[in-house]
């Protein structure tokens, strides 16, 4: 488990951007929505096509793999499956694994493909994606990853059209009949947007852009401030 609190463990979760909803104390599968396949080998082919490394998220049916097929093309992608490798080695989940080739693993709908990488060589990347204008999926770049010796990343991800946060939490409230204004969420990035507005309670985090913090109901700390605590003990447990 990654979480030492039996009961924060059980928590129900909602993961990959909301792509994936499991019952937090069986790990059973609520919802899914997965990358048509077809579309990911056009996606793949501009992964490749612009130099990015490309990272292929499995179905959680296939056991949720993180794979790539090429050195990590940057420090901080490195880091990125480095992190991840940490989290799941006690997990039930597999560990990012570097294959021989991607596209031997696309016989059935991933759930997304990623890639970490400087602004500069994502924009083109991202603007080739977009141009294919591809029915069942879409587009988005995640936001800046942060800062360190390599300089500023982003992460350019394509998942299946329907999926968001937002969209997960809506359906994820819908399966265990919780009434939305009963909700609260917190967050600090662009892809929290809707979330938050849709929320009964939005908190944006201190280190939220301006468009966050002006939708949000209230605003936390930054995320190296304790933020997120404050606002649990604030808005939550009071």
């Amino acid at each position: 488990p990654r979480c030492g609190d039996p009961e924060l463990a059980a928590s129900d979760l909602l993961l990959q951007n909301g792509s994936l909803v499991l019952d937090g104390a069986t790990g059973r599968l609520l919802r899914e929505r997965r990358l048509d396949r077809a579309e990911a080998v056009a996606y793949l082919a501009c992964y490749r096509r612009f130099g990015l490394t490309a990272l292929l998220f499995e179905s959680h049916e296939r056991g949720g793999a993180c794979l790539f097929d090429t050195e990590p093309a940057n420090e901080r992608l490195a880091r990125y499956l480095e992190i991840r490798r940490r989290e799941e080695a006690n997990t039930d989940r597999d560990c990012p694994r570097r294959v021989e080739r991607l596209e031997d693993h696309l016989d059935a709908d991933p759930s997304a493909l990623a890639s970490i990488d400087h602004p500069e060589r994502i924009a083109p990347a991202r603007e080739a994606m977009e141009a294919l204008d591809l029915p069942n999926s879409r587009v988005a770049v995640l936001g800046l990853i942060g800062r360190g010796g390599s300089g500023p990343a982003q992460f350019l991800e394509v998942f299946h059209r329907e999926v968001s946060k937002e969209l997960a939490f809506v359906d994820y409230c819908e399966i265990r009949k919780i009434p939305l204004e009963r909700t609260a969420a917190i967050g600090d990035g662009r892809n929290d947007l809707e979330l938050l507005r849709r929320v009964g309670l939005g908190i944006a985090m201190g280190n939220a852009g301006p468009a966050l913090k002006e939708i949000a109901d209230h605003v936390a700390p930054r995320h190296d401030e304790d933020g997120l605590a404050v606002a649990v003990r604030e808005h939550l447990l009071g």
